[in-house]
């Protein structure tokens, strides 16, 4: 069974394009976080989906956002995560999820480093491409990560932007989970914001230093 995880807030503009970019059949569990905007109403409108809100969360909580949809999902399921603006675009989603694979799969946008470098040399190192935009995962990978962690995605970080996700990779790379990149899968959207603080790269370093990485 695959699931899908997705977070989102004031994101109300993509749910159609989100919701019906993902195959009927699978139950979508919307963490709609702090929403002020239409978000709710529009969900509303559509089967198979279980809609979250937040209202105490206070500040960056998209680590926490994931692991709280992720408690609304079968514990056998694997898990598809993505972005509330980080709809299909192109490919067949419910081909590649079924037929992974790998322990993971990344699914890139159409301009990103996982495009311009062969994966295998990303994963591990510092740019790993490892972002939270698109990423399905296995339920054996989820349970693994959660053994060794205590929790999914790290919460530790995720108030600083731009590392809990690449985090993230560098435990499922010292756990020994294989990850490859759907290519012929394309998120909407682009990064745009691409420079990463030096209190979020400290951060990281400090926390991967305690791994086996590149």
């Amino acid at each position: 069974m695959i699931e899908v995880v997705i977070i989102g807030r004031n994101e109300g503009d993509y749910v159609k394009q989100m919701i019906e970019s993902l195959p009927k059949d699978w139950h979508k569990v919307y963490v709609a976080d702090r929403c002020t905007d239409n978000t709710v109403c529009l969900l509303q409108q559509y089967d198979n989906v279980t809609i979250v809100e937040t209202e105490n969360f206070i500040d960056r909580k998209t680590s926490s956002c994931r692991n709280l949809g992720l408690n609304y999902t079968n514990k056998d399921s694997n898990v598809l995560f993505l972005d509330g603006d980080r709809y299909i675009e192109e490919g067949d989603i419910k081909t590649v999820c079924e037929n992974a694979q790998t322990d993971i799969v990344l699914l890139p946008l159409r301009k990103e480093i996982k495009r311009l470098f062969p994966f295998t040399i990303l994963y591990g190192s510092k740019l790993n491409g490892f972002y939270s935009s698109g990423i399905f995962f296995k339920r054996s990978a989820i349970n693994k990560v959660i053994e060794f962690h205590g929790e999914f995605f790290p919460t530790s970080v995720e108030h600083i932007w731009g590392i809990e996700d690449c985090y993230l990779g560098d435990i499922c790379y010292h756990l020994g989970l294989t990850a490859s990149v759907a290519y012929d899968i394309v998120l909407a959207g682009i990064f745009e914001k691409a420079e990463i603080s030096i209190e979020a790269d400290t951060a990281r370093m400090f926390a991967r230093s305690k791994l086996k990485v590149k």
